[in-house]
């Protein structure tokens, strides 16, 4: 009987330690990151159409991530917009995926539309979801999804640069 309830008890402590294990494991998707730079610059087209203006948003990051992961997006207030390319070092990543490894450096880039309801429709229109929270003016931060969910990880002031005008 000793042998019984001494077995019962190891069978306990062992789903015990099992889970705070499991509730220690982060839910963070990366340990470091710090900006390196973060800028937006308007396009505005030459000709007459719908679309008012595109802005390019481009941001460079150190990072060293947890967990295999995915660069989704880049919040500027309270707009999500999709990353379309993500770069670590020269090398473009296939399906925005990142893995864990030593501290590398990583840029995205990424473009929203600007519409002018007034003018005909030339260009089909893209919407951009809300998110929250949402961010002081100025600020951008990036979307990542990890095995924990998706998380904004705010990076700091983005800089404007000067408008290009099309011909």
């Amino acid at each position: 009987m000793k042998w019984f309830t001494l077995i019962i008890a190891a069978a306990i402590f062992a789903g015990c330690a099992d889970k705070d294990m499991a509730s220690n494991k982060s839910d963070e998707c990366l340990t470091e990151m710090t900006m390196e730079k973060a800028t937006s610059q308007d396009v505005i087209p030459g000709v007459y159409s719908n679309l008012r203006k595109t802005r390019n948003l481009e941001l460079s990051f150190e990072a060293m991530f947890m967990q295999s992961s995915e660069i989704v997006g880049i919040q500027t207030d309270s707009t999500f917009v999709p990353v379309r390319a993500v770069y670590k070092g020269e090398d473009l990543l296939s399906n925005n995926a990142v893995t864990p490894e030593e501290k590398n450096m990583y840029q995205l880039k990424a473009t929203r539309n600007f519409y002018n309801s007034e003018a005909p429709q030339i260009l089909e229109e893209i919407s951009y979801d809300v998110r929250t929270p949402a961010l002081e003016e100025g600020i951008v931060g990036v979307w990542i999804k990890c095995e924990s969910g998706e998380k904004l990880y705010p990076l700091g002031q983005i800089t404007v640069l000067d408008p290009i005008l099309a011909p």
